[in-house]
């Protein structure tokens, strides 16, 4: 029995560090992008990286791979859209926050809070209602990597 639960305790540890591990390569392989899209569009970097974290689980989604659809965004029959490449949806994303009317109110946020809340509000995910406190509770769980202060 002790050896099993050893065993137990022993593949949890190495579960948590593979699940670390897909979220620094996940960190690693969009840094760029979400700093492309935060100087270009205006969207904050931490809050890019925690939707596409969010959206894709954490680039594990057959969406994300199938797709290269960075975000869960959608067409206007509700199907998924299809990007060339996962730069591409980036682009978009940042073009749709940042243009987008619906998504005025995201000018006058002023933290990752009200900007996860508001874009929320402003339709961005209809299908959960806790989607918001998920993108922040991303944001409080790595803020180390996104380089931010609570």
């Amino acid at each position: 029995m002790k050896k099993l639960i050893l065993l137990t305790i022993a593949i949890l540890g190495f579960l948590q560090l593979s699940a670390q591990q897909h979220k620094n390569v996940f960190f690693n392989m969009h840094d760029m992008e979400a700093r492309c899209i935060e100087k270009t569009y205006g969207v904050p970097y931490h809050i890019s990286m925690a939707v596409s974290a969010l959206e894709t689980g954490w680039g594990q989604s057959k969406l994300y791979r199938e797709k290269n659809n960075p975000f869960g965004l959608r067409n206007a029959d509700g199907t998924y859209k299809k990007f060339d490449s996962v730069l591409e949806g980036w682009i978009y994303f940042g073009k749709l926050v940042s243009s987008a009317k619906r998504y005025e109110p995201l000018k006058h946020c002023t933290n990752y809070r009200d900007y996860a809340i508001t874009l929320a509000k402003c339709g961005y995910n209809t299908e959960r209602p806790e989607w918001a406190g998920e993108v922040i509770r991303i944001i409080l769980a790595n803020k180390k990597k996104l380089r931010i202060e609570t």
